[in-house]
């Protein structure tokens, strides 16, 4: 059986230890990378925005399925 393959739930506190990593991990890519991200941070921005609100929209609908 591959792993991708297999369903699996997860917890809320789970998803918060995900969370705070790929925050840490978007940090430290932000740092050592800072020349490459100046160029584009409005790029960066807009991706930002836009999952966010898609995001968001994804977790009103759900709200409203209940």
């Amino acid at each position: 059986m591959f792993i991708l393959n297999r369903e699996f739930t997860w917890k809320g506190w789970q998803f918060s230890v995900l969370k705070l990593a790929m925050f840490a991990i978007g940090i430290l890519i932000g740092v050592y990378f800072v020349g490459f991200w100046k160029r584009i941070w409005w790029l960066v921005w807009v991706v930002a925005v836009v999952f966010t609100v898609w995001a968001v929209a994804m977790a009103l609908k759900a709200l409203k399925k209940k």
